[in-house]
């Protein structure tokens, strides 16, 4: 979900061009959307910034109307089971405000249904990733890594189970690629050790020390080919690790299966929320048995 200021923004703009003072400048603009999703992202923003930054809180608010969407066609396109409805109806009566809340300090707790809580003990991540790629592991049926991916909130939370399951997995090919980290203004380089450099790792960054093993599913970060399938988000398998170059075979998309080559690629966020611009060389990719909710959406 943008924040309100583009919005407004594209009003003003509109109404510059036509010279009509009307909302957007009397011309017909449709927006999509689902507030049950994302909202928009206000670093480090409390509760209250981050739903006063929602469109629903901007003047040009009382010009929409409203059409809504209520049949999910790309469920119901698939056969699927009675627990999955279930889940699916689940979800909407969150969304809805319909499903019971229990109070708590500064927020409020959902109580799950017990059959959604596979690992409910203090060692519950240590069991869910067992539970979930157990099986992959002891079978060597890599190719069910297509099917299932950890979900998260934070890029924290992503790194710490990469990084357990990757320790579990049984290959013995491995290899770890440091990055090579500058800042872009290189008067002020002199100003931030390369020490410091490699502890940061932005989001959308690869990390500095990226350790892969052989058939490890791995994501990509960045649009490198669109024509040839590999977009950001696209899900890959590593074949083969090579110094300078990645051999993988995509595992998501239309190109399923095509077997193609990662280089190492200069990358600079472009909003890390830094004084200064990271300027990192690195293969753009991070390990995908578990991924953020927001890098989640448009996966299926």
């Amino acid at each position: 979900m943008i924040h309100k200021h583009v919005l407004e923004c594209v009003h003003r703009t509109l109404c510059d061009i036509t010279q009509i003072d009307k909302p957007s400048g009397g011309k017909v603009v449709l927006l999509g959307g689902n507030f049950r999703q994302v909202l928009p992202v206000i670093r480090h923003g409390t509760q209250a910034e981050i739903i006063n930054s929602n469109i629903m809180q901007s003047f040009f608010w009382q010009n929409i109307t409203m059409f809504h969407l209520t049949i999910n066609m790309r469920v119901r396109s698939n056969a699927h089971s009675n627990n999955q409805a279930d889940f699916e109806n689940f979800l909407l009566r969150i969304g809805n405000g319909k499903e019971k809340l229990y109070p708590n300090v500064g927020s409020a707790k959902l109580q799950l249904p017990k059959d959604l809580c596979i690992c409910p003990d203090k060692n519950g991540l240590k069991n869910l990733t067992h539970k979930l790629y157990g099986d992959i592991l002891e079978s060597s049926d890599y190719s069910k890594f297509t099917d299932r991916a950890i979900l998260t909130t934070t890029n924290d939370d992503v790194d710490t189970i990469n990084t357990m399951v990757m320790d579990m997995f049984p290959s013995t090919v491995s290899k770890t690629y440091l990055s090579a980290d500058t800042v872009e203004d290189e008067s002020t380089g002199y100003l931030y050790p390369t020490e410091f450099l490699n502890t940061i790792t932005p989001s959308g960054t690869p990390p500095h020390k990226l350790t892969l093993k052989k058939h490890a599913p791995i994501m990509l970060l960045r649009n490198l080919n669109p024509a040839a399938g590999l977009l950001n988000g696209t899900r890959l398998s590593v074949i083969n690790l090579g110094t300078r170059l990645i051999e993988t075979k995509i595992l998501t998309g239309t190109h399923a299966g095509d077997t193609v080559f990662l280089p190492r690629i200069t990358i600079i966020p472009s909003d890390a929320g830094l004084p200064f611009n990271l300027k990192r060389r690195q293969f753009p990719i991070r390990p995908a048995f578990s991924i953020t909710i927001n890098k989640a959406q448009g996966q299926t």
